[in-house]
């Protein structure tokens, strides 16, 4: 294949480019993007080599031409002794095409440790290389590497490489902002999957996208809601068709519906618990226009019974509580006169006042308004822990 070194045509450089883009999706296509510059530019190896500016340590992202032993032996062994990467006047910055005998003459290079015991074993010995991206620490290098037996890189191979590092650029900058894109997504379901809060994300056709883990225990259920056909539906034929309403104006195929969104309340006849409380609202689209894609509407479902068991002790590890008091705290945020909550508990009005001057004191709070805030956010923070089910 190599030793019938020829000109490549724009066919060729073509088919090199769009094997670059696949990779920009496709990580494990960049041994394909290899392979096609190898053909284009006579060579038999090429790798894409993360090098240590530091102690000149290297990591090989991928490699076609070599085998896996010959490629750790150079991350191992060889890649500090790298004459070409120590070299005077080696580029660190992304950009330049550099051959191997410009940076070190090929007479001088052949009386070296590297050169004879590592790449003339390895029967390769012409490097071309440039660098794909650079930081203070590090090298990110392309290299193909050419037949000791073949003529040296020469300046019509440079012009092949010059011709398809914006576009290995390109790709590589695409393929950065799909991981950060993932990296975020995934990091986004993952607190998603944290609330009790049950979360539905909805398409413009009312099509459920996604849900978190609350959410389908919920449906799963069957108790009040479920899912038929892809779609939310309330038991109740009545409840059901104020849902599809307010589905259907949040993603704005009847009407609009305001920023609060519509509240619902879904009865649940199964187990006779209370209501669940259901909200839908619509999402603004970041991409307007006919390539518009993600989510047109949310809907958060809240189960009255999904208590926060973990509750209590946040409080008590966050402002040092006593049992009692942590319970009193925890009744304390649902709400409604000091008179009610102290019947509820069985305590006087004067203990339940008590309660409250050392819960302002242990909160380092001024007044109850502050104190429902502090108590509210522990409270909140107990409920980004998984729960065992509605």
């Amino acid at each position: 294949m190599a030793s019938r070194h020829r000109k490549p045509t724009e066919g060729d450089l073509l088919g090199v480019v769009d094997a670059i883009y696949a990779a920009s999706v496709d990580p494990e296509a960049w041994t394909t993007v290899l392979r096609r510059i190898v053909d284009v530019t006579g060579g038999e190896v090429a790798g894409i080599v993360e090098h240590s500016l530091r102690d000149g340590r290297a990591t090989v992202h991928t490699m076609y031409g070599t085998d896996e032993q010959q490629t750790r032996a150079y991350e191992r062994d060889w890649a500090p002794r790298n004459i070409y990467l120590h070299a005077s006047g080696v580029p660190v910055r992304q950009g330049a095409v550099r051959l191997s005998h410009e940076l070190v003459p090929l007479r001088e290079a052949l009386r070296t440790e590297y050169v004879n015991d590592f790449l003339l074993r390895e029967g390769v010995l012409h490097i071309m290389g440039s660098v794909l991206r650079a930081s203070p620490s590090s090298a990110v290098i392309l290299h193909i590497l050419r037949a000791r037996h073949r003529e040296c890189f020469d300046t019509g191979d440079v012009a092949v490489m010059e011709r398809l590092l914006p576009h290995i650029r390109r790709a590589e900058e695409v393929r950065r902002r799909l991981a950060d894109v993932d990296l975020r997504h995934r990091a986004a379901v993952e607190g998603l999957d944290r609330l009790t809060i049950g979360v539905v994300f909805l398409d413009e056709r009312g099509m459920i996208s996604f849900s978190n883990r609350a959410a389908d225990r919920m449906l799963s259920a069957g108790d009040g809601l479920s899912v038929r056909a892809g779609k939310l539906r309330a038991v109740d034929a009545r409840e059901h068709g104020a849902l599809e309403r307010a589905v259907s104006g949040a993603c704005g195929r009847e009407g609009e519906l305001g920023p609060s969104g519509d509240t619902l309340l879904i009865s649940r006849a199964a187990s006779g618990r209370q209501p669940l409380v259901v909200m839908v609202a619509a999402l603004t689209r970041e991409v307007p226009g006919p390539w518009a894609t993600g989510p047109a509407a949310i809907v958060f479902i809240t189960d009255p019974h999904a208590t926060a068991p973990d509750a209590q002790m946040i409080l008590r590890r966050l402002y040092g509580l006593t049992p009692a008091e942590a319970n009193f705290a925890r009744h304390l945020v649902e709400g409604g006169p000091l008179e009610d909550l102290a019947d509820r508990l069985g305590v006087t009005l004067n203990t339940a006042r008590t309660h409250v001057k050392r819960l302002l004191m242990k909160t380092s709070t001024r007044s109850q308004r502050e104190l429902m805030q502090v108590l509210m956010a522990a409270t909140l923070a107990s409920r980004l822990g998984e729960s065992g089910g509605a």
